[in-house]
């Protein structure tokens, strides 16, 4: 018998040939095209895809590494003890320079404390010094004090006048915290003031100012982009925040000799931009560049290098790169712990969030729980850090029921639930994976009938979210999960019925469940043919466009509201308003577009959104001899499903994981490696066996049993 042929489908990307940047134009500035040809003649970005392993990053890591000088000066002022009975203005500079030792490596909480040490001493010494307060003001800012970021902004321009070169820089630094405080209109009147400004300042001199001022808290041009860049992504404009970025990176690139670890965390932010984008293969070679040049000057040890780290892992993530996630996320949390920093650090908190979400997404949740405990536990008295990381973290949530934290659990949706009520904006999809999660808490505790009904209330839901063009990476791994649980309650119930009707309904159930599963990844495929199909409709092409970007929008918006919500406390404010009415503006412009296409172009909603089809719908399909034949394998089992032309479904389970099953299938794909044309040729050992294990399970029927044979062939963990 001739084995059938394959049936090979082409996807094809359609990759933008040109980027439109809407960018101020500025005399004597290079346009964004120079400047990202600038980027890419200096760093060498090759034209290819980064490699799929991290051989070369890992090879970085792992090297010998003789002493670094620059970090042991860092260490040892870091280290320093204050010095006995000096004068206040001696006092100021030991602890200026301790603070920015500190802040180097990441020890942000005792650099705070030093920065105000510093300023103490400054008064008493009549010394003032405006980069102090600036640095203090971005301190608060990273810890979620907004209020008390603005005030510290305030006092570095109090000695600046508008003629001086750190004014502009300084004011677009202020723009940063106004954006987080969800201040969207004053940031941009900040930013416009800015540039202003900083034309006051003569070009000639600009580049002067920069170099001989030192390495610390240097005002320039940049620092404008970079505010401008922020406000235009927490709108959702990540294209056009793209244009700062890279006009960011071409200066400090530049200025590498002078300000290196400024052009790593330009590297870093514009791989980060990308991500936004959802262009993951520029964005994980940007990343790269920003592991490698944060290892080469600074050396492995350091908290740049733990940085980049993440911001790589953190793509890898999104791109679905669970085993080389988990590497970086394990290589940045040991560089952290060797640099001592306290598990209450913002750093570190958010390094063990990141490597429990890479474990949870990997379904590994004693390790993901083990990282997250000391991550909660420096959450612990930082309210900011724990509204903002541990309210609505649902991969948290879930890793506890799966640990058994079951109170715990609990205790944190009903704080999401909570907030949820004070925050006015939709949380629909949210709520469906809640309430899944209080099913599957339900099952856990043997309430078989109780988890049965809650499952089935929100399986529309789950099912809309792994449908979503914007769901990302780990959501889907966690309703992947949860529909998976249900299959499983429904399997244990099917097998303790004996009423063959009862049966029957339950075989239907769990047939349309596991094939509305595969939704995700026929929505992926139907995306191609949409994308492809609009290409030919202009007008088609445009409301697709503006749907795509209202989603962005509202994403981007839904975080710096959250962000802000955190930073407050749950308390309603004139910003909290403005948000949600944005948000909700654009959630009604985006149903209502979606509404027109669909009533004016069913055919691609269809592309976008297909619908699994009923057993009765696939029965008509098949002639009288022929049999449907569907599978779905579980952590420890198999459902197959075999349907006749006419009459009852067939059903059974086999003992058949989805480890054991992928062990079988790599021995049947190394016996056709060579060039099985018949099937003869196949070993008899391997042919046999998955046939003659799935025949004892199937009674007679119809035209079934004509595909069994079939079916040991189509066996593949889905």
């Amino acid at each position: 018998m001739k084995l059938p042929k394959s049936i090979v489908l082409l996807f094809f990307m359609i990759v933008p040939l040109a980027c439109q940047t809407t960018g101020r134009s500025k005399a004597g500035q290079m346009s964004f095209e120079q400047a990202r040809d600038v980027v890419l003649s200096m760093q060498s970005i090759p034209l290819s895809p980064p490699p799929r392993k991290l051989d070369d990053i890992l090879a970085i890591l792992e090297q010998p590494e003789d002493e670094h000088a620059y970090m042991t000066k860092i260490f040892r002022q870091a280290e320093s003890e204050p010095p006995q009975a000096l004068s206040p203005a001696d006092m100021f500079h030991f602890y200026k320079t301790r603070a920015n030792a500190r802040y180097e490596l990441y020890r942000f909480q005792a650099a705070t404390a030093d920065i105000r040490q510093a300023i103490d001493y400054g008064e008493r010494a009549y010394i003032r010094d405006s980069a102090l307060y600036r640095r203090l003001a971005n301190l608060e800012m990273t810890a979620g004090r907004y209020e008390a970021a603005f005030d510290f902004s305030e006092k570095a321009l109090l000695d600046q006048h508008d003629a001086k070169w750190r004014f502009g820089p300084y004011l677009g630094f202020q723009a940063r915290i106004l954006t987080r405080m969800g201040e969207f209109d004053r940031a941009e009147a900040a930013i416009e003031r800015a540039y202003r400004q900083y034309q006051k300042v003569p070009a000639a001199a600009r580049y002067s100012y920069i170099v001989h001022s030192g390495v610390h808290d240097v005002g320039n041009e940049n620092d404008i982009l970079a505010a401008e860049a922020e406000l235009l992504e927490s709108q959702g404009l990540y294209d056009q925040a793209y244009e700062r970025r890279v006009r960011v990176l071409s200066y400090q690139s530049q200025m590498r000799r002078q300000r290196p670890i400024d052009a790593v965390y330009a590297e870093l932010d514009l791989a980060a931009n990308l991500q936004l984008q959802g262009r993951f293969v520029e964005a994980e070679k940007e990343a790269r560049w920003g592991v490698k040049h944060a290892v080469q000057i600074y050396g492995r040890q350091t908290g740049i290098t733990a940085s980049a780290l993440q911001t790589l892992g953190a793509i890898l993530l999104s791109k679905g790169d669970l085993t080389n996630a988990k590497i970086l996320a394990a290589a940045q949390k040991e560089i952290l712990e060797k640099l001592r920093l306290p598990k209450e650090e913002d750093v570190m908190v958010k390094a063990g969030l990141f490597q429990a979400a890479v474990l949870c997404a990997d379904h590994d949740f004693a390790a993901a729980m083990a990282a997250y405990d000391p991550a909660l536990e420096g959450m612990r008295k930082n309210s900011y850090l724990f509204r903002r990381y541990a309210h609505r973290n649902t991969s948290l949530i879930l890793t506890l029921i799966e640990s058994g934290r079951m109170r715990t659990a609990r205790d944190l949706i009903r704080k999401t639930r909570a907030e949820n009520e004070v925050l006015k904006i939709d949380n629909t999809l949210k709520e469906a994976e809640l309430k899944a999660l209080e099913a599957l808490m339900l099952s856990r505790e043997q309430k078989t009938g109780a988890a049965r009904t809650a499952f089935a209330e929100v399986v529309p839901g789950l099912l809309t979210i792994l449908q979503a063009t914007d769901t990302d990476f780990e959501m889907q791994r966690r309703v992947d999960l949860l529909l998976n649980r249900y299959i499983d309650l429904l399997l244990d119930v099917y097998l303790q019925k004996t009423d063959q009707n009862d049966r029957q309904r339950l075989v239907s159930e769990l047939f349309q469940l596991a094939d509305a599963r595969q939704t995700r990844v026929n929505s992926a495929l139907g995306e191609s043919s949409a994308r492809a199909a609009s290409l030919s409709d202009p007008q088609l092409a445009e409301l697709v466009r503006q749907e795509q970007d209202a989603a962005k929008k509202i994403k981007s918006l839904k975080a710096a509201y959250y962000n802000l919500a955190a930073s407050q406390g749950g308390t309603h404010s004139t910003a909290l308003a403005g948000l949600e009415n944005n948000i909700h503006t654009l959630t009604a412009a985006r149903t209502a577009i979606q509404t027109r296409i669909a009533a004016e172009f069913p055919k691609y909603s269809e592309y976008v959104t297909p619908q699994p089809p009923t057993i009765g719908a696939v029965q008509a399909q098949l002639g009288a001899s022929e049999a449907f034949i569907s599978l779905w394998t579980l952590e420890d089992r198999t459902c197959v499903w075999a349907l006749p032309a006419q009459g009852e479904p067939v059903f059974t389970v086999i003992n058949l994981g989805r480890e054991a099953l992928a062990k079988k299938i790599m021995r049947l794909r190394r016996a056709l490696k060579p060039d099985a044309q018949m099937l003869s040729n196949i070993p008899s050992s391997i042919r046999k066996q998955p046939t003659h294990s799935m025949i004892s399970y199937w009674p007679r029927s119809p035209g079934v049993g004509r595909a069994l044979p079939i079916c040991s062939w189509l066996l593949k963990g889905r």
